[in-house]
């Protein structure tokens, strides 16, 4: 007999499993405290916003990142691969594109942006993807009559400009 305790745990380490990070977001302030995020940002976290996103950082890549955060001007975007603590303190590889912004009429209250994915499941949704555009194509090559509907305002731009040609 499996026990209740046994189960629950099962039913976490299913839920860590399953849980990936897609389309996190986060903003930091200027000694990287986490002022707010997403909820897949929290949920592969684990922690609440009175932390900083150096906490989550592997160590061999805080540098790294604090050297690209600083190097940024306002408006300007750049990208990286570092590895992050996931909940379950598994250190995941993760994309995060960096965008330094100035809150307008203020003269240095600069924050950032933080919008990360999980490298692994990119991939997993990438090969998800070529298979369904695979699948796709092979429908529509056995089948020569496929219909494409344009949205409405679409439609109706090309029957005014066929009209006026005539």
């Amino acid at each position: 007999m499996i026990s209740d305790n046994h189960n629950a745990y099962n039913n976490y380490n299913n839920y860590i499993d399953e849980y990936e990070l897609t389309n996190g977001y986060a903003v930091v302030d200027r000694n990287f405290s986490i002022v707010t995020a997403n909820e897949p940002m929290y949920l592969f976290l684990g922690m609440s916003k009175h932390y900083s996103i150096m906490d989550a950082i592997h160590q061999v890549d805080i540098d790294d990142f604090i050297d690209v955060a600083n190097s940024l001007r306002p408006e300007i975007k750049k990208s990286m691969c570092i590895r992050m603590r996931r909940i379950d303190n598994s250190y995941r590889w993760v994309i995060v594109d960096i965008e330094k912004k100035v809150i307008p009429n203020t003269d240095s209250s600069e924050y950032l942006e933080l919008h990360i994915s999980d490298v692994l499941v990119i991939r997993e949704l990438n090969k998800k993807l070529q298979q369904q555009i695979k699948a796709f194509k092979n429908e529509t090559a056995e089948n020569r009559n496929l219909l494409i509907m344009q949205p409405e305002p679409a439609i109706k731009e090309f029957c005014i400009k066929k009209h006026r040609i005539r």
